[in-house]
């Protein structure tokens, strides 16, 4: 189990920051000097597949999700 803002390494040996999880996979900043540490990544748990995410979709992914539950409760 993976823990929102634990470090983790990844296929290729690269390390980064959990920044939230899900069922299928998590999504990470990774920590290096570069401009890569800028973006978002979503890595998929069940291949190690890791693809940059559009961190505007994400923050509207999250809104909408926010949403769903004050909704619900």
């Amino acid at each position: 189990m993976f823990i929102a803002g634990e470090k983790v390494q990844v296929r290729g040996g690269r390390i980064g920051t959990i920044l939230t999880t899900m069922s299928e996979g998590l999504f990470m900043r990774f920590d290096s000097g570069t401009s890569e540490a800028m973006n978002v990544y979503w890595v998929l748990l069940s291949t190690g597949e890791i693809r940059q995410y559009d961190e505007e979709v994400l923050m509207e992914h999250f809104e909408d999700e926010a949403l769903d539950r004050l909704a619900r409760d």
